[in-house]
C-alpha cells in the first residue's frame, strides 16, 4: 500500500501518516527480518522469543503499534511450552550453552503444577528471559511422543 499511496486518493493525511508508522518503521525495521525466518520450525522458539523481546523493546518507539503487535502476537505462541520447548535442542544457532541448559532443565527442574499447552507467557518475565527458562522434566515428553532417544542428553 505504501508503495502506491499516490495513486489511493481516498487515503486521508492521517491514514498515510499511520500506513507509514506501520510500514517503514515497524515492518521494515522488526518484522520482516522474523517473516523470512518463520519456516524454520526448530529456530521458531528462539526467533518467536527475540522478536516478543523486540516488539517490548519497541514499545519506547511506538506504544500503539508495539502493543497491537504484541496482542495478536503473543495469542499464536502455543508451541513455547514445556513439551514443545524440545524442539529448540535441533536450533543449529542456538549457543551449546542455552542447549546444555534446555538438558539440564530437562532432566531436573520440576515443571509447573499445572500443564497448559496454550499457557501464555507473562510478557513482563521476558525480557530477562531464555530458551532454556521453558525447559522442565515435562520436555522430555516432546522426545518420547517422537520416539528419540535422550541418551545424548548425557554426553
Amino acid at each position: 500500500m505504501w508503495l502506491f499511496r499516490d495513486q489511493a486518493k481516498f487515503l486521508s493525511e492521517d491514514e498515510t501518516r499511520r500506513l507509514l508508522r506501520l510500514c517503514l518503521l515497524f515492518i521494515v525495521k522488526i518484522y520482516v527480518h522474523y517473516w523470512f525466518s518463520a519456516t524454520d520450525a526448530v529456530s521458531a522458539p528462539r526467533t518467536d522469543l527475540t522478536f516478543i523481546k523486540q516488539l517490548l523493546a519497541y514499545e519506547e518507539s511506538d506504544l500503539e503499534v508495539a502493543k497491537a503487535a504484541l496482542d495478536k502476537f503473543t495469542r499464536h505462541m502455543w508451541y513455547l511450552n514445556e513439551e514443545m520447548i524440545g524442539l529448540s535442542i535441533f536450533d543449529a544457532a542456538l549457543p551449546d550453552e542455552v542447549r546444555r541448559n534446555i538438558v539440564d532443565a530437562c532432566v531436573s527442574r520440576e515443571p509447573l503444577e499445572v500443564f497448559h499447552k496454550n499457557r501464555h507467557l507473562q510478557l513482563r518475565d521476558i525480557p530477562d528471559m531464555d530458551i532454556a527458562d521453558l525447559a522442565s522434566t515435562r520436555t522430555q515428553h516432546f522426545f518420547q511422543i517422537l520416539g528419540i532417544k535422550t541418551d545424548f542428553f548425557e554426553a
